[in-house]
Formats: C-alpha cells, structure tokens, sequence
C-alpha cells in the first residue's frame, strides 16, 4: 500500500491518553459494536506519523475485521535518542495497561496485541509485572516481532506474561535492520529478538519463528521485501484469526526437521 494514498483515520481509532476524556474515549469504543481489539505498540526511533501508517498498513495487510487501536508512546525519532526513547518506553507501562482495561470497559472481549521492536519492553514487562498483582490485565495473543529487549530479562518476564496470555510469539530475526541498529545502541547486549549462531530463544509456551530470510524488516513502510513479507503477514492473519499454533503455512517448518522433535520454527520460502 502506498502511504501517500493511504487515510490512516478510516482503519483505525487513535487515543492521546493526555487529552482524551476517558469516558467519552469508552463510549467512542462501544459505538464500534465490535468485540475484537488489536492493539499495535510501535518501536523505537519511530515518529507519531511513521507510527500512524505502520498501524493502518498492517491492519490493511492483514485485513483486520476489529478494531485497531495504536499505543503511541513518546519517541523522539532519532536513532541518536537510544536512551531516551527506552526511559520513555518504561514510563509507559502504566498507560498501556489502562488502555487494556479501557477496552474491556467498551465490550471488547478478544484483545491482541502486537509489539514491535522497543515496544516490546513496554509490553513485555507491563503484562509480566501485571502477572503478580491481586487483579492482573490478560489478553489474547502477545505478537513479539524482533523485540528490542535485553534476552536476559525478556527470558526472566516471559513466564509471567504466560500466566495472562493465550498465546505467545517470538517472531526473530538476524536481519532486522531496526534491531540491529539497536543491538549497536546497547553496546551489543544480546536482544530477544535476535537469532544468533545458538538460534532464537526458545521457552515453553513460546511459539518462536525465525523470520530471518524475509529481508530486513518485518514492518516497513515501504515493502520493498512485500512478496516474502506478504508471507509472514499471511502467518500473523490465521494467527490472529484461529490462534492457531505453528506451522500455519507451508513455508514454516520445525526446526530440526523430523524425526528430532522441532524446537522452534523457521520461515523458508
């Protein structure tokens, strides 16, 4: 899809936690009539506008029913703004969670939610640390793509977003080009959504995909991998559709090959 021709306000709902009256922004959610949410968490180095388009563009790629909702945190958009896009991704947490709740307050009763590169340390650890109060925030599926999260910790959280998820999916690459810029930023602290030689992360109750061979990024503006990217995105849809677990497409297959028991997924096209 071109984003010049693209009316990002017909295909999703934006909210600016600040500005917004909460009960009318509630109402404004009843009125869609609709059940399911996916709510997308963009990354780091990523301007409110870039952010907007990424959101339309894969609710369009994915042909999503429900209704979309973009949790635009406070990123500077600036590759030299590491530090401060990550203290403000960790000042999120909170919001994220009220925006979760708020849609169960409109009716929805199926929420998803996809994270992208640094805004996986948002969600990640807002639904971990969720996992240990009285009255945890669950939701359906977490969709991890190239998660800019130190692997450490994302492997520390990962058991308690287990225990308020449906299902969860770590889509990898070493390819990445967001991540990796990232991985450089951090002084090359190994990211979770990195696939080093010893492969991706694998935990239970963790369905792992290495996306390396789609190109260089999942999400981008502009496609210019669309054809092994239409794919993956083709993945992601019966996913959100079915919850189904992998393999859902030909082009997914366990790794190692039969007769080992597979450890993880890789996307072969």
């Amino acid at each position: 899809m071109r984003r010049d021709t693209l009316d990002p306000t017909k295909h999703f709902t934006i909210r600016s936690i600040e500005k917004t009256d909460e009960a009318k922004w509630i109402k404004t959610l009843a009125s869609t009539k609709k059940r399911k949410a996916l709510v997308f968490v963009h990354g780091f180095n990523t301007k409110f506008r870039d952010a907007v388009f990424r959101a339309a563009q894969i609710t369009w790629d994915l042909q999503f029913r429900g209704t979309t909702i973009l949790f635009s945190w406070p990123s500077r958009g600036d590759i030299a703004d590491y530090l401060y896009d990550k203290e403000s991704a960790l000042a999120s947490r909170t919001a994220f969670l009220r925006v979760i709740d708020d849609l169960y307050k409109a009716g929805y009763d199926n929420i998803d939610v996809i994270a992208h590169s640094m805004g996986n340390l948002i969600a990640v650890e807002a639904l971990s640390n969720s996992a240990a109060t009285r009255s945890p925030t669950a939701i359906a599926q977490l969709i991890m793509v190239a998660p800019d999260v130190d692997r450490d910790m994302f492997v520390q959280d990962i058991s308690g977003v287990a225990k308020v998820t449906k299902g969860l999916t770590l889509y990898a690459s070493k390819n990445d080009k967001a991540l990796q810029l990232s991985k450089r930023i951090a002084g090359g602290i190994p990211r979770a959504g990195d696939v080093p030689d010893a492969g991706p992360v694998v935990l239970p109750g963790l369905w792992t995909i290495d996306v390396s061979l789609i190109g260089d990024e999942l999400f981008g503006l502009n496609h210019n991998t669309f054809a092994t990217t239409r794919n993956v995105l083709n993945d992601l849809a019966i996913l959100l559709m079915e919850g189904k677990p992998p393999p859902r497409l030909v082009e997914i297959r366990g790794f190692p090959e039969p007769p080992q028991k597979a450890a993880y997924f890789r996307y072969i096209p």
